[in-house]
């Protein structure tokens, strides 16, 4: 048996022990008070609500038609994030081209910022329609301080 082989068992076995162990112990017991798993808590991760609404309170009925807002426009934000991204990454290398083809340039610019723009409307219009679901008394909470993120340059 070569000293390599060897070498490549123990190597193995020291990776593998662990996990193997790990695997048969049972998972931590939820905290007292905690949810079950798999409750319902608001919006996935994946869709981000409006950063003023963090820290406000919403009702089970509130935090479905909040995930039912950002679920409808995905898609269409999606759309428009890729064309935005698209549009951007196009025009860049044709800054770096040789040749460089004005009218496109301006084409791919514009095509750039009504992408960006659709972007910026479907936000404003899902935190409007968000902030009509919030009673009187959720729409007067100020924000946390540091929930909002700072402006961009």
């Amino acid at each position: 048996m070569s000293s390599s082989f060897v070498l490549r068992h123990a190597l193995l076995a020291l990776v593998l022990l662990p996990l193997i162990a790990s695997a048969q112990t049972p998972p931590p017991p939820l905290p007292a008070g905690a949810p079950p798993a798999g409750a319902h808590r608001g919006p996935p991760p994946g869709l981000p609500i409006p950063p003023e609404l963090r820290g406000v309170k919403l009702s089970e009925a509130q935090q479905d038609k909040v995930f039912q807002i950002m679920h409808e426009q995905s898609a269409a934000l999606y759309e428009a994030t890729k064309t935005a991204q698209r549009a951007d990454a196009e025009l860049h290398v044709l800054s770096l081209a040789s040749n460089f083809d004005a009218a496109r340039a301006r084409v791919l610019a514009e095509a750039a910022g009504k992408a960006q723009g659709e972007i910026a409307y479907l936000h404003a219009s899902s935190t409007a329609r968000i902030f009509a679901l919030l009673t009187p008394e959720q729409r007067r909470l100020p924000p946390e301080e540091g929930s909002r993120p700072p402006p961009r340059p």
